[in-house]
């Protein structure tokens, strides 16, 4: 808590970036310690940083988010992985509508393509991108967040 929650009560993404702008400051990965109990989902800080990842890493006009800010290509296009990650965390942290309205996102998404859930999505247009299937990244976390979500 000591080093990675900043003066606004936000979990960073690393201990070296000091300022927002920095690269890896916010990183929707830090949701894992809301998913894994390491936080109170009902928290300040739990609370806080989901907005903050909401704020600074939300895809323009879509539910879904990209990994970390100011990363290259492969950072900037939505992650299906992290978009049901953090949605499971919004759940808990009492999000439930933002929860579901991306576990639909990500199924109307799926079904225009067989089913398939992607690795990515594009950063402007939402084509597929990256491994498809992906199988842990994909199913297997889609899987998890509709057991998280729809619980």
């Amino acid at each position: 808590m000591k080093n990675f929650v900043d003066k606004n009560g936000v979990i960073k993404g690393t201990i070296e970036a000091e300022n927002e702008s920095d690269f890896e400051y916010f990183d929707a990965s830090v949701v894992e310690a809301i998913n894994f109990d390491l936080i109170p989902a009902n928290s300040e800080i739990a609370l806080k940083t989901i907005e903050a990842i909401k704020k600074n890493l939300k895809i323009k006009n879509r539910f879904g988010f990209f990994r970390v800010n100011n990363g290259d290509w492969y950072d900037r296009q939505e992650w299906i992985f992290i978009d049901l990650r953090v949605a499971v965390a919004m759940k808990k942290s009492g999000f439930k509508k933002e929860a579901k309205q991306i576990l639909d996102w990500i199924t109307s998404q799926s079904n225009l393509n067989y089913n398939l859930i992607a690795e990515l999505y594009d950063e402007f247009n939402s084509d597929y991108q990256g491994q498809y299937p992906m199988v842990g990244f994909g199913a297997g976390a889609y899987i998890l967040g509709l057991l998280e979500i729809k619980r």
